[in-house]
């Protein structure tokens, strides 16, 4: 099974949060918010792609920072849904969306990284290489979680890529970072 780092696609338009906003983000990113003020977030698409490509603001999806996913309220509920996400759907405003979005805090940490053999070089070489082995039992039922070691970053399995595209969201960069 591959496995993807969520990342921002920057083909298809800019995200920004400002700086000022970026303090709504608990250090700790995969615990429980329990105070939230939904933060600004800003994006600009490319008119003649959006064109071409069909696209709206309403189906971009962002991944600016490991570990912060914002989209549409509407379809992150439905993967919530769909694939049994333990993740918190926070509020963020969107000035170009016509609807609500959100940040999904996944809340999902496995021992996914298959690497306690590796000395801190070796595991820091295998994963920029993109040749990270995952721990298939530990992740069989999740189509997105964090790893403890890399826990500021979103991680998913091949279903949940697809899904994203079969349900046309745009803005996502699926990395291939190993197999499980």
């Amino acid at each position: 099974m591959d496995i993807y780092q969520i990342l921002d696609d920057f083909t298809h338009f800019q995200s920004l949060l400002p700086a000022d906003e970026r303090s709504h983000f608990n250090n700790d990113r995969a615990k429980r918010y329990q105070r939230w003020r939904a933060p600004t977030w800003q994006h600009s698409l490319s008119a003649h792609k959006a064109d071409r490509q069909g696209q709206t603001r309403d189906n971009l999806a962002s991944c600016a920072f490991p570990g912060f996913l914002m989209m549409d309220k509407h379809k992150a509920e439905s993967m919530q849904q769909a694939f049994g996400i333990d993740a918190q759907l926070l509020p963020v405003n969107v000035p170009t969306a016509s609807r609500p979005f959100v940040f999904v805090n996944v809340l999902t940490v496995l021992d996914a990284i298959e690497d306690k053999q590796l000395s801190v070089e070796e595991r820091i070489d295998t994963f920029n290489a993109r040749q990270t082995r995952f721990n298939a039992k530990a992740i069989a039922d999740h189509a997105l979680f964090r790893d403890k070691v890399h826990i500021g970053r979103y991680f998913c399995t091949d279903v949940l890529r697809q899904w994203c595209l079969d349900n046309g969201i745009t803005g996502l960069h699926f990395e291939p970072q190993g197999t499980a």
